[in-house]
């Protein structure tokens, strides 16, 4: 084999290699576009390096454009990076304790949510530290949050309806 063909073997399998660095796949088709020249050279369909160099320019394009948006559709179609659950909305509704006494006029409260405090500001009126709230929506990095009724704060102190007497 001439040096040129053992240039192109040794170029395309470099390049597929390279593959696993930029995860493009330019580099697997213009690796496999050498490959194909090399093996050319050394069947005696090319003979030149001016035409060796065209055959891999042409091929390589040929290869690429085409092939390269079909390829990374299908890779994809297997994988999910992003994750469809929105976190925000998904908390809407949860029942928080409020650390620091929170009021309408902005955010200068604090509520305990997941594991870490957050700045918080009361739909209407206002919630002392040590209450509950419920969270409406987050504006940035701030909750924006309701009071709870007393009913809902503390349903274990509603008394138990009497079933046996009869009101009159």
């Amino acid at each position: 084999m001439d040096p040129v063909t053992i240039a192109f073997l040794v170029v395309g399998v470099l390049l597929i290699a390279s593959e696993a660095l930029h995860l493009s796949l330019v580099q697997v088709f213009f690796g496999v576009a050498a490959l194909l020249v090399a093996g050319l050279r050394a069947l005696g369909v090319v003979d030149s390096v001016s035409t060796s160099l065209l055959v891999w320019g042409f091929t390589s394009l040929g290869l690429t454009l085409p092939l390269r948006p079909v390829i990374k559709r299908y890779l994809k179609a297997g994988e999910s990076k992003h994750d469809p659950s929105d976190e925000d909305r998904d908390a809407r509704g949860e029942v928080v304790e409020v650390i620091e006494a929170i009021d309408d006029t902005g955010p200068n409260g604090r509520v305990r949510f997941q594991g870490t405090s957050w700045s918080a500001q009361c739909t209407d009126g206002s919630i002392p530290a040590g209450g509950q709230a419920r969270l409406v929506y987050k504006d940035k990095l701030v909750w924006i949050v309701e009071p709870l009724s007393e009913l809902e704060a503390a349903p274990e102190r509603v008394p138990a309806p009497d079933k046996g007497k009869v009101k009159v």
